[in-house]
């Protein structure tokens, strides 16, 4: 069941066992202060809830929400988190293996190409040198478009 902010906190002090002055005096706050929080008067500034946090053992944002997460929950968070990891994993792993296969599409096709342009300069030395040119394109087309897999 959720709790207001107040409630929420009044809970966490008692079971820590501390006194509204205790708290206050830990927080650097006047017991008034503590008391307007705990009686939904007003609320905690941002700044101070890291210290109340760290004070009863909770989150931020279990304060904010009133209600203490249980263990369950974060176990299903983390198992989660883990199929996340391997489905953005196997993506990566696809689009890697797709860039490696167009790199070898290209880099034996500039190898053909050369050997091409070889035989070119028997034939024509202007169709040589063109051959040439273009093998030596393909060649490095691969790194310049799947630089980041390098």
């Amino acid at each position: 069941m959720k709790n207001s902010i107040g409630q929420f906190l009044t809970t966490l002090r008692k079971a820590k066992g501390y006194s509204q002055q205790e708290v206050a005096d830990k927080l650097f706050v006047s017991n008034k202060t503590i008391s307007s929080w705990e009686c939904d008067t007003t609320s905690p500034d941002l700044t101070i809830l890291p210290l109340i946090a760290d004070l009863y053992g909770v989150t931020c944002d279990e304060i904010i929400r009133g209600v203490k997460n249980n263990k369950q929950k974060q176990e299903d968070k983390l198992e989660l988190s883990e199929s996340n990891i391997k489905i953005i994993l196997n993506n990566s792993f696809q689009r890697i293996e797709k860039g490696l296969n167009i790199c070898n599409i290209l880099i034996l096709s500039s190898t053909i190409l050369f050997i091409f342009s070889v035989v070119g300069f028997f034939i024509n030395i202007i169709l040589g040198v063109v051959l040439l040119i273009i093998s030596i394109i393909t060649y490095f087309v691969p790194f310049f478009l799947f630089s980041n897999y390098y």
